[in-house]
C-alpha cells in the first residue's frame, strides 16, 4: 500500500484514516512525498520521525503497489502504478484552486483527467451534497465517487468524552475559552486580520477567558515556526495559546466555547459538534458556491470591527442541533464505510471486529501568563481590618491612562516592555526569596529604580508572601492568593485611602472564584 503525501494538511488527513489497517498482516504501508510544493519540506523528516518506511517520489511511482491513497490532487497522480483512492484534505471540496482559474482545489480536472480517462478510482466524500461539485467539474469523476463520511469529524465526536482534560490542558478551567480558527491564503482569518488574535487576547479579561489559536499547517510550513511566533509574539505574551501545526486543533475544537473562524474546514467542524461559530472573514471569492461552507458562511454571525468583541463573544450560540446532518453523512460510521471501500478496492476481506475510531490525543501546548496586567478594581466596605477587593484584570494591551481610579498598571519584574515597568503601580518578584529580608531588599530596589511603583510583592521561600509599600512599611500575607492579585488589591485600597497598617483580612474575588489572605506580621 503506497500512501501519497503532498503536504501537511493532506497527511494529516490520511493519518485520520489509516488505522482501518491496524491489525492487519497483510497489508504493509509505505509512505512516499511528492514534493514540488511550498509546504512538503518537512514532511520527509516528520514521516521518519513516526517509525515510516519512506520511498522516494521517483522510486515510488516505478514500483507496482496494491493500492496508492492520497489527499492532495496535486502532483503527477497519473504516474502511480497503482489504483488510487483520493480523499479530500478537509471537510470537502469547496474553494477555488488558488493558482487555477475557476478549477476546484482537490478535485482538479487538469490533474484528475488524462487522456480521457479518471485518473482516481475513488474520489471519496463527506456528505451527498458534494457529488454536485464532482458533477460540475467532470461527469467522467461521479461514477467513481463514494459518500463514505468524514472520519475527522467521528473523531471529533468520539473525542467530546475528553473535553474537560482537553481544556485543562489550554489553560480553561473555569474559563470560557474563544479558539480563532484560521485557514491559509489571502482570504483567510490571518490573512486578512493578522492583529485579529491580539485584539481578543486584550478585548476579554485575562481570568474569566482563555484564548487560543489554529493556524492552518500551510501557513507554518510556508513561514516557519520562528517567524509565526515572532508575529505572535505581543499577543503570546499577553497569555495567547498557540497550538501547534501537528496536533491539538481537534482537540480545541471540542474543548471550545466559542469559535472565531473563517471559510475554513474548522468551521464546518466547530458549527456540526454544536460549538457557537462566529466568522471573522468568510472567504469572498474563493468559496465555491452551492458548497456545504457557501451555505453555512450565510447562516453564522460575523464579527464585526466596529462593534466590541466582548458583548460579540456573549452572544454567540450554536446553529440548531440538525446542522451537522447536512454537512456530514454516516456520522459514527465513517470509518466502517472507508474500510469497506479499500478492501473492496484490493479484492480481500477486511479483519473482523469494529473499525477503530480514536478520540484526538490531549494537547502539549505551552499555556503563558500575561507579564503585565491592566487591572480595574472595586473596594467593599472596610470594617475592622476586613475588606473585599474586586478585580478584573486585562492583559495590559489595553491599558487606558485615562482611568487612574478605574486601572492601574501591574507588571511582573522580568517585563521586557519599560514603558510597562516605569508606569506600573503594581510589581510582584517572579522568583521565590529565602527570607523576608532578602525580599525586602528586592523591594527596596524596585522602589529606587521605578517612580510610579506603589507596592511590591514577592513571594517568600518558606511561604507567604512580602508586601511593601512606598513609604508605607511591608507586612507578611499568608494565604492562597498568588502575588500578582494580592498586589492589585493592595494597591486598590491605597488608591481608596485605606492605608496597610488598617488590614488584617483581605478577600479578593477575580474570575469565578474568591480567595482571602491574612495580614499576620509587619
Amino acid at each position: 500500500m503506497l500512501v501519497v503525501v503532498r503536504s501537511p494538511a493532506a497527511l494529516h488527513r490520511l493519518m485520520d484514516v489509516l488505522p482501518v489497517f491496524e491489525g492487519d498482516p497483510r497489508v504493509e504501508l509505505v509512505f512516499t512525498v511528492d514534493g514540488g510544493s511550498w509546504f512538503s519540506d518537512r514532511l520527509g523528516s516528520r514521516l521518519r520521525e513516526r517509525g515510516a518506511v519512506l520511498l522516494p517520489w521517483g522510486e515510488a511511482v516505478e514500483h507496482p503497489f496494491d493500492l496508492a491513497l492520497a489527499a492532495s490532487d496535486n502532483g503527477d497522480l497519473h504516474r502511480l502504478a497503482a489504483p488510487l483512492v483520493l480523499f479530500p484534505h478537509g471537510v470537502g471540496y469547496q474553494r477555488f484552486a488558488a493558482h487555477e482559474a475557476g478549477a476546484v482545489s482537490g478535485l482538479r480536472r487538469s490533474t484528475l483527467v488524462r487522456d480521457g480517462r479518471a485518473v482516481p478510482s475513488r474520489i471519496v466524500v463527506g456528505h451527498p451534497g458534494q457529488l454536485d461539485v464532482i458533477r460540475a467539474v467532470e461527469p467522467l469523476l461521479l461514477p467513481r465517487a463514494v459518500v463514505a463520511g468524514d472520519p475527522c469529524f467521528d473523531r471529533i465526536r468520539l473525542s467530546g468524552r475528553l473535553r474537560d482534560r482537553y481544556r485543562a490542558a489550554l489553560g480553561a478551567t473555569g474559563k470560557r475559552l474563544v479558539v480563532l480558527c484560521s485557514t491559509w491564503g489571502p482570504h483567510s482569518l490571518y490573512g486578512r486580520q493578522p492583529g485579529l488574535p491580539a485584539r481578543v487576547v486584550g478585548a476579554v479579561a485575562a481570568d474569566l477567558n482563555r484564548v487560543a489559536l489554529v493556524l492552518h499547517p500551510n501557513v507554518w510550513a510556508k513561514h516557519g515556526p520562528l517567524q509565526v511566533r515572532a508575529w505572535l509574539r505581543p499577543a503570546i505574551e499577553s497569555g495567547l495559546v498557540v497550538v501547534p501545526p501537528e496536533e491539538g486543533w481537534r482537540a480545541a475544537l471540542v474543548a471550545a466555547d466559542v469559535v472565531v473562524s473563517d471559510h475554513g474546514s474548522l468551521t464546518s467542524y466547530a458549527a456540526g459538534a454544536g460549538v457557537a461559530v462566529v466568522l471573522a472573514e468568510d472567504g469572498g471569492p474563493e468559496v465555491v458556491p452551492g458548497s456545504p461552507i457557501d451555505r453555512l458562511r450565510g447562516r453564522l454571525a460575523r464579527l464585526r470591527p466596529d462593534l466590541p468583541v466582548t458583548g460579540q463573544l456573549d452572544s454567540a450560540a450554536p446553529l440548531e442541533a440538525g446542522i451537522a446532518d447536512a454537512l456530514f453523512a454516516f456520522r459514527g460510521r465513517s470509518m466502517e464505510r472507508v474500510r469497506a471501500m479499500v478492501y473492496g478496492e484490493l479484492g480481500v476481506r477486511p479483519p473482523r471486529g469494529p473499525a477503530r475510531v480514536r478520540p484526538a490525543p490531549v494537547p502539549e501546548v505551552d499555556v503563558p501568563t500575561p507579564t503585565a496586567y491592566s487591572v480595574r478594581s472595586s473596594l467593599g466596605p472596610v470594617e475592622d481590618g476586613r475588606a473585599t477587593v474586586e478585580l478584573t484584570r486585562f492583559p495590559a494591551l489595553t491599558y487606558d491612562e485615562d482611568q487612574p481610579h478605574a486601572r492601574h498598571l501591574a507588571a511582573d519584574d522580568t517585563e521586557v516592555d519599560p514603558g510597562w515597568a516605569e508606569r506600573a503601580a503594581v510589581v510582584w518578584s517572579t522568583a521565590r526569596h529565602a527570607s523576608t529580608a532578602r525580599a525586602g531588599e528586592w523591594a527596596a530596589a524596585a522602589f529606587a529604580g521605578l517612580p510610579a511603583l506603589r507596592v511590591a510583592v514577592a513571594a517568600l521561600r518558606h511561604g507567604g508572601l512580602l508586601v511593601a509599600v512606598r513609604g508605607g512599611g511591608a507586612v507578611v500575607a499568608a494565604g492562597p492568593a498568588d502575588a500578582s492579585l494580592v498586589g492589585s488589591a493592595v494597591q486598590c485600597c491605597l488608591a481608596r485611602g485605606v492605608a496597610l497598617d488598617r488590614l488584617r483580612r483581605l478577600t479578593i474575588v477575580v474570575g469565578s472564584g474568591s480567595t482571602t489572605v491574612r495580614f499576620h506580621a509587619r
